[in-house]
């Protein structure tokens, strides 16, 4: 089974959907004509707080009860570095956010309305529960893994349950944080690797 680092889809996910968001925003304060300057701010900021709301509504205890809960991984298993993540997160959802973006622009250009500042609530959102995630990591000592669906973690489904290895006991959390930096990290056949443990 091929799992992947539960916070670092979420964050990968995370930046792309900041950019959208403020990208998708600066056309709107552009425009001349009505609504004012300052109506368009407050309704930015309104939108982008209540998306950050709606994508908060679950709360840090019901993720730190899911990681508490999290199965150990197995050796056997296929573990992603930092790196393809990135490559799988943006091949599979680069385009999606490509078209929100290209939207977002289009309907603040001809509305004068930033209705993108909603996808950079929901953003900080994303971000915010990553570095939960993250945090939980460092208290705990272990590394959390996912199993990747459709391109990224799906955290709030039970459907797809946190593993866990122990971070003390293994190179593993090291080597994916630094994974990137390997020179020959793009050559055919390192993808999909197992990572040994110590």
């Amino acid at each position: 089974m091929r799992v992947s680092r539960a916070a670092a889809g979420l964050q990968l996910q995370g930046v792309l959907m900041t950019v959208v968001g403020t990208l998708g925003s600066v056309p709107a304060f552009l425009v001349s004509g009505p609504p004012p300057f300052p109506a368009r701010a407050i309704f930015a900021v309104v939108l982008a707080a209540a998306q950050y709301g709606v994508f908060m509504r679950r709360k840090r205890n019901w993720y730190r009860e899911r990681a508490e809960a999290a199965s150990p991984a197995e050796l056997s298993w296929s573990f992603e570095t930092i790196v393809e993540t990135r490559r799988r997160v943006v091949r599979r959802y680069g385009w999606v956010y490509a078209v929100m973006l290209l939207v977002a622009a289009a309907f603040g250009l001809v509305t004068g309305l930033p209705v993108a500042a909603g996808q950079a609530g929901f953003a900080a959102g994303m971000l915010t529960k990553a570095r939960w995630l993250r945090s939980w990591e460092q208290a705990a000592g272990v590394v959390l893994w996912v199993v990747p669906d459709r391109g990224g973690p799906n955290l709030r489904d039970h459907a797809y349950p946190l593993y866990a290895t122990p971070a003390s006991q293994s190179t593993l959390a090291i080597a994916l944080d630094v994974a990137q930096m390997a020179p020959n990290e793009d050559q055919p056949g390192r993808a999909n690797r197992k990572v040994e443990m110590q």
